[in-house]
């Protein structure tokens, strides 16, 4: 019983130091409770600590040499993450081929615990799917959507498969309903809950309002959601909304007001930067600019508006040695090659700009943009048989 009263408070006492961060002192602790224990949920949060505190093959070993990866979907998930993590992504795609493909049986969950490691298993899978397509979009594979499709089938909540599909332009304008009329509701979901999943959801595909209302007008919020008028991540589909309907004030004006109150609030800053950019602001987009790489200057968006400050001045060289640096960073930022683009093309340099083109239309498959400025580049050169197609 005392031994029992121990692992207890162990346990307590390893999930207090990962909730504050003190990761050291949990990675100590919790490998002294799997020493006491030998049972798999404190095998895996010794594993996950590891993982926390930037172990990664450390963590990926301890799983892979005992086996778990071969009974529990929740330690494939883990060394695929730790493998990911560590930039080791041919590892990552395999450890997931062997137990995907393979003819592996998996224990259902680990019920030995007070909370078991494994969640619900349709959750666990969808967040392999995911990982799975994180994965494969790095080598510019389209089936990465097909991924995304299934783990969102299996987790409607999976925000980040959604976000994936949509952000990349992975999915065509009509497949978008399709999307929505999938999903499966989860037992015991409410009809507020779908409610409210259907108009978050259907706000960034664009199908919420089929008839394309005026720009001026706000996304109309259902009655039960009217607490959600002030949400940053609403506002910012607002924002966007104006943006692609030509309302630049009106986008403007709304991605301020997020960014005064949450600076770097992250959906809405790329579409502050394309506002600021497409009206030329350049004082404002130096400001803004230096700040994001003062803070981030690991990131690819700051980067990207260092290149829009210098493309609005119309300094086509130096944009582009900024917008480099940005897609060495993130090579799927597809806005960051479609500037890039831009760059050449101001200077008639059309074979780089179509070459960059080429590269968005990968990434962006599904957006027009792309192939747009493909047919604009094909008919400057005289190819208009290439321009039409």
């Amino acid at each position: 019983m005392e031994s029992c009263n121990m692992l207890s408070n162990i346990r307590t006492v390893v999930n207090n130091h990962s909730l504050t961060g003190e990761l050291q002192s949990a990675v100590f602790w919790s490998d002294k409770l799997f020493s006491l224990s030998r049972c798999a949920d404190d095998a895996y949060t010794y594993a996950q600590c590891l993982y926390r505190s930037g172990e990664y093959h450390r963590s990926a070993h301890f799983i892979l040499s005992r086996d778990l990866h071969r009974q529990y979907l929740a330690f494939v998930l883990l060394a695929a993450r730790c493998y990911t993590d560590a930039e080791d992504l041919l590892a990552a795609s395999k450890l997931l081929d062997d137990i995907l493909i393979g003819d592996v049986e998996f224990k259902p969950e680990i019920s030995n615990s007070e909370i078991p490691i494994s969640g619900p298993l349709n959750r666990v899978k969808s967040n392999i799917l995911l990982l799975r397509g994180r994965i494969i979009e790095q080598f510019e594979n389209r089936e990465a959507s097909h991924c995304y499709r299934e783990a969102l089938s299996l987790d409607i909540y999976n925000y980040e498969g959604f976000y994936r599909l949509t952000s990349n332009a992975l999915i065509r304008e009509e497949d978008a309903s399709q999307i929505m009329d999938s999903l499966t509701w989860p037992p015991g979901c409410t009809d507020d809950e779908i409610q409210a999943i259907r108009f978050l959801y259907g706000s960034k595909l664009d199908i919420n309002n089929p008839q394309q209302q005026d720009s001026t007008n706000l996304i109309n919020l259902p009655v039960s959601l009217r607490s959600l008028s002030d949400n940053f991540e609403v506002l910012s589909d607002i924002a966007r909304r104006r943006f692609d309907n030509g309302d630049l004030r009106g986008a403007r004006r709304i991605t301020e007001g997020v960014l005064r109150s949450e600076p770097f609030h992250t959906t809405t800053m790329p579409i502050h930067i394309a506002t600021l950019t497409e009206c030329r602001d350049s004082p404002a987009l130096f400001q803004l600019a230096h700040q994001l790489v003062k803070l981030y200057p690991s990131r690819a968006i700051s980067w990207y508006a260092v290149g829009c400050y210098y493309y609005s001045l119309n300094k086509w060289e130096a944009a582009r040695r900024m917008l480099n640096k940005s897609v060495i960073i993130d090579s799927r930022m597809g806005n960051a090659w479609l500037l890039y683009g831009h760059s050449f093309a101001k200077e008639g340099e059309h074979d780089q700009a179509l070459t960059a083109y080429f590269t968005a239309c990968r990434i962006m498959t599904s957006c027009h943009l792309p192939l747009l400025y493909l047919g604009i580049e094909h008919r400057i050169t005289n190819n208009p048989k290439l321009a039409e197609r």
